[in-house]
């Protein structure tokens, strides 16, 4: 298969005996048509009119674009439509279908820092003030003793991190360990440590949960092997897709399950003619460059070894 890029599109020669032109030339189209399903059973129960109000604005109000009742809605939506961090609010701002579910008549939906002050807790305020500052992740490190009433027999140290991330999520940990502070520095102990440790994990749980590992439900143990080898079969060619064809970008180490919600599964209008699947994608798509990216390398002829 070859390719060639022009202002016209990307041309991917012979799928199925024809040739596919992908263009970012089909206006707004959105991935999230049910929220006004949401829309409609937010109002019938009155739930984010109730629900804004639990949270006081601090805000000066000749300044305030979105209303504490919209911010409140749009985190709400956004969980029930999958957006589970505030950092995902950045990369659908611009959807208008959301924004006027929201009650935004005119203009974007609010970004990440907006929604972050929001949902602000005292327990991330000095790695949040440094971040505030840096523009960067930000970690502050704590250690202390600590003992229950009656399950432990003597006191343990405790390893506390606050972190406050770019995307404005806080990230807080708490290790207890029986390691002394002579021998580690809380942080020597946590990312060093406690972190290595860590990250084998997260592979292991990057195929069991991203590519459903773990769905051993056939009645027999062979059939379960089998779903068990498509499993790491379906990691395998996800790392493939990660070390060719997203190398060097933002995406490059990116789990599973962000690689299929950001580049994978993206709604596109499909038009097939008799020499030719045309597939255009939404122009405001914020992924464009990474897909662009991904494709040209995927497409170029491979290094001889």
């Amino acid at each position: 298969m070859s390719t060639e890029s022009s202002t016209t599109g990307t041309l991917f020669h012979d799928i199925a005996g024809r040739d596919a032109v992908v263009r970012f030339d089909a206006g707004d189209v959105t991935s999230d048509g049910g929220v006004v399903l949401l829309e409609r059973a937010d109002r019938r129960i009155d739930l984010t009119r109730r629900f804004a109000p639990c949270f006081r604005d601090h805000r000066n109000p000749e300044r305030v674009e979105h209303t504490v009742r919209q911010l409140v809605t749009q985190r709400v939506f956004g969980l029930c439509l999958g957006y589970e961090d505030v950092s995902d609010h950045d990369l659908i701002g611009k959807d208008p279908l959301l924004a006027a579910a929201c009650g935004r008549g005119q203009g974007s939906l609010a970004g990440k820092s907006t929604l972050s002050r929001l949902e602000m807790t005292k327990r991330g305020a000095t790695s949040a003030a440094l971040h505030e500052k840096s523009k960067k992740a930000e970690r502050v490190f704590r250690d202390f003793d600590w003992t229950t009433l009656d399950t432990c027999s003597h006191e343990r140290r405790v390893v506390a991190k606050a972190e406050h991330l770019v995307g404005g999520k806080q990230n807080p940990r708490f290790v207890v360990t029986n390691l002394s502070r002579n021998s580690w520095s809380a942080r020597r102990l946590y990312e060093d440590l406690y972190c290595a440790r860590g990250e084998a994990e997260n592979r292991i749980k990057e195929q069991q949960l991203g590519l459903f590992g773990t769905r051993l439900s056939t009645p027999t143990l062979q059939g379960n092997a089998v779903r068990t080898a498509l499993s790491a079969m379906a990691y395998v060619l996800t790392c493939a897709l990660r070390r060719l064809g997203l190398a060097g970008t933002e995406m490059e180490r990116a789990q599973a399950d962000t690689i299929r919600l950001r580049l994978l599964k993206v709604g596109a209008l499909v038009r097939v003619t008799t020499r030719k699947i045309w597939i255009s994608m939404s122009s405001s798509w914020p992924w464009k460059e990474s897909f662009e990216a991904c494709a040209r390398r995927l497409l170029a002829p491979a290094a001889v070894t």
